[in-house]
């Protein structure tokens, strides 16, 4: 039963880390393809690097250092590995691709968008925090997994205030357009698989992973099923009248809209139909 839960556990984690992953894609590519990231937030993407950062850093010690390691397992006895390869994998690739987005920012055209006074101390702030409490980690004034679980609340806290400005300008421009909308499913799929990797914990009685041992895992996923229901919302119900044909991205018009373009086709060949008798008509009575 055990080694079936841990196969099962390791199957889930590499499918939320391709589905996290590739949920920096979608962005990617509707910038480039409008030549624009008007409609992304730019403190989404400022506090989203410096969460990620922060995830990278706490991934990569609790997995590599064995120091570290064995300070954890006496921490919490009996316990799982905290963190695996994919979580590490997926922490190096949204680290790359958030930075990937930044330097579209800086390329494409942004109109009057710019980072906001708060967002920038909010950021300088969290570095300067990171920067202390490893500093006082290295002299051992501070144990290292305090440092972890700071780096894990960077994160938590990153995630909290990351998708709020988002939701924000959606709220503000009553649109959803040049925020990809496939970033969000994805993001939603990767969350909830994200809560499914710890099941192997029911099988050996230990909770430690829903507690303050791998805290970054079980906040991530659950803020990230919350707020991204709520873009969805956003998207296919509250906004939804915003959206024409033309201005949907290339994953929308791939996946979502081929019933609707169809209608819209229809309704087009039948106004021109009608627009033509009419026409016919009126030179008929001439």
């Amino acid at each position: 039963m055990t080694n079936t839960l841990e196969i099962i556990s390791t199957i889930i984690g590499f499918g939320y880390t391709i589905s996290w992953s590739i949920s920096f894609f979608p962005q990617i590519i509707e910038n480039w393809e409008r030549k624009s990231v008007v409609g992304l937030s730019f403190e989404f993407l400022g506090y989203n690097f410096t969460g990620h950062f922060a995830y990278m850093i706490f991934n990569t010690l609790l997995y590599w250092n064995k120091h570290i390691l064995s300070i954890y397992y006496d921490d919490h006895p009996g316990s799982p590995r905290p963190v695996q390869i994919n979580d590490v994998v997926f922490s190096l690739l949204a680290v790359s691709l958030t930075l990937w987005q930044i330097i579209q920012c800086f390329i494409y055209h942004r109109g009057k968008q710019k980072l906001s006074l708060i967002a920038i101390i909010l950021i300088i702030l969290q570095w300067i925090l990171i920067v202390i409490m490893l500093t006082l980690s290295l002299t051992k004034i501070l144990g290292w997994m305090i440092f972890l679980n700071f780096l894990g609340g960077i994160k938590i806290v990153a995630t909290i205030i990351k998708y709020t400005p988002q939701a924000w300008m959606n709220y503000k421009r009553k649109s959803t357009i040049g925020w990809s909308i496939m970033n969000v499913i994805l993001d939603f799929t990767g969350g909830c698989l994200s809560i499914l990797q710890m099941i192997d914990s029911i099988d050996k009685k230990n909770w430690s992973d829903f507690k303050l041992g791998n805290l970054p895992k079980v906040g991530l996923g659950v803020l990230s099923i919350i707020f991204d229901l709520y873009f969805l919302m956003q998207h296919y119900i509250f906004y939804r009248t915003k959206i024409t044909d033309k201005k949907r991205s290339f994953w929308e018009r791939i996946f979502c809209c081929h019933k609707n373009k169809e209608k819209e086709e229809r309704s087009s060949l039948i106004k021109s139909a009608e627009d033509e008798q009419k026409q016919n008509e009126i030179k008929m009575k001439n």
